[in-house]
């Protein structure tokens, strides 16, 4: 086959070098350096779209799941590439490596990096040349240059970092430091080690100190897109530790005992750590499913056979939904194609954030809303119906409903 004519899909809508969303019509550049193609495509995005240049054709897909086609293909913004190119030169796979996204962010991040980085700009324009100007106009020119900022800070943050690309193996039958890294306000940990590192350091802190006998059988790690924010031995926080926003929550979990873990670290910070035991630990990658919060003795059914799943995909995400819950008039699920994306419990007062983040995972969302009468209550939280070969997941069934739907349709799980 003519590797020209070979499909590329773009499996992120985020830049790999500021870490903003793409928006649709703005120009994105795709790198196509390890590939036998041309090595640079420039095209306006659009989410779920198609791009033909020449003899390449980029399916902007914008999901792994949707993304068909190998290889997936860096992107970035046209102008952060060209910012960077000619500021630093070439960019390094390093570089771009370090902030790669494990997962789609939700958009709410955007909207908290965007402040934090204006509060730092906007205060750095009240010296210099920029201070004689009025405030509304400093405020314009610190928004055009939230996204240099982001790049130039990366840049700096990775070629300063004081590791290299590793996998480190910690002993939890002995005592383990963790040191830390701040990233646009947010910490995360850029090392583990079994003995305190060489000096007094103030981000370095002693989070594990085994007791005679000790037997770990649970470590709770917080996470975000970009990698490991806090490491928890045996309990998920103490009662003076807060959540931190934007973290999921994964547990490592072993009955004889967990006694090494492996700490996957990209140079910059700690990206994923995974029971020494496993046999695909270097990959980075979390194991098990997530929660917005600490949970234990949690199971994921399978729907299509009914039975506890063993090894869960990786990269699940869960969200809790109230099902009977007072005070909820209803549910929305947004379905992409034949996928349930989203599952909410509508009541009033609510957030519009999880309507926003839906949006951004998908465009071309189409939304139900089942309301729930006084007194109404749901049975059924998840159903498999079978309409020709494709099953559909995950929409809840209140009692008065029962009636419409055709038993033999469907199955029930409690």
């Amino acid at each position: 086959m003519d590797v020209h004519g070979q499909p590329f899909c773009v499996s992120s809508a985020l830049c790999r070098l500021c870490q903003f969303w793409f928006r649709d019509g703005e120009s994105v550049t795709a790198d196509l350096r390890d590939t036998k193609a041309r090595n640079l495509v420039s095209f306006p995005f659009a989410q779920n779209g198609t791009h033909v240049d020449g003899h390449v054709t980029i399916h902007i897909a914008c999901t792994k799941r949707g993304c068909w086609c190998q290889p997936g293909i860096l992107c970035f913004h046209t102008s952060c590439y060209a910012f960077y190119s000619a500021k630093f030169g070439q960019t390094s796979h390093l570089l771009v490596d370090s902030m790669y996204s494990d997962y789609t962010p939700a958009f709410s991040l955007q909207r908290k990096r965007t402040a934090y980085i204006l509060s730092l700009l906007e205060r750095r324009t009240t010296s210099g040349a920029l201070a004689t100007l009025p405030p509304e106009l400093r405020r314009l020119v610190a928004r055009d240059l939230v996204r240099e900022y982001a790049v130039v800070n990366l840049h700096h943050l990775v070629h300063t970092a004081p590791t290299v690309p590793n996998t480190v193996t910690i002993d939890l039958e002995q005592d383990v430091y963790a040191s830390y890294v701040r990233i646009e306000g947010s910490t995360y940990v850029q090392s583990l080690h079994n003995k305190a590192p060489q000096g007094a350091r103030l981000d370095c802190k002693h989070i594990h100190s085994p007791h005679p006998g000790q037997i770990v059988r649970k470590i709770f790690l917080e996470y975000d897109h970009l990698g490991i924010r806090g490491v928890h031995v045996c309990a998920p926080r103490s009662a003076s530790q807060q959540t931190a926003d934007n973290v999921w929550w994964v547990e490592l979990r072993r009955q004889q005992g967990v006694r090494h873990i492996l700490a996957v670290s990209d140079g910059l910070k700690v990206r994923g750590i995974m029971d020494g035991m496993e046999q695909d630990a270097t990959d980075g990658s979390i194991r098990g499913p997530a929660w917005p919060e600490p949970a234990t003795e949690c199971k994921v059914i399978d729907l299509e056979g009914l039975k506890i799943s063993t090894f869960p995909p990786r990269g699940l995400r869960m969200s809790h939904v109230e099902f009977n819950a007072p005070h909820v008039e209803g549910y929305f699920i947004a379905i992409f194609r034949r996928q349930v994306i989203k599952l909410q419990a509508h009541r009033q007062p609510a957030s519009r954030h999880f309507y926003h983040d839906a949006d951004i995972i998908c465009k071309d969302l189409t939304w139900i809303y089942m309301p729930v009468d006084p007194g109404d209550s749901s049975l059924t939280a998840a159903e498999q119906r079978f309409w020709e070969r494709y099953p559909v997941l995950g929409i809840p069934i209140p009692e008065s409903m029962r009636l419409e739907l055709h038993p033999q349709k469907y199955t029930l799980t409690k």
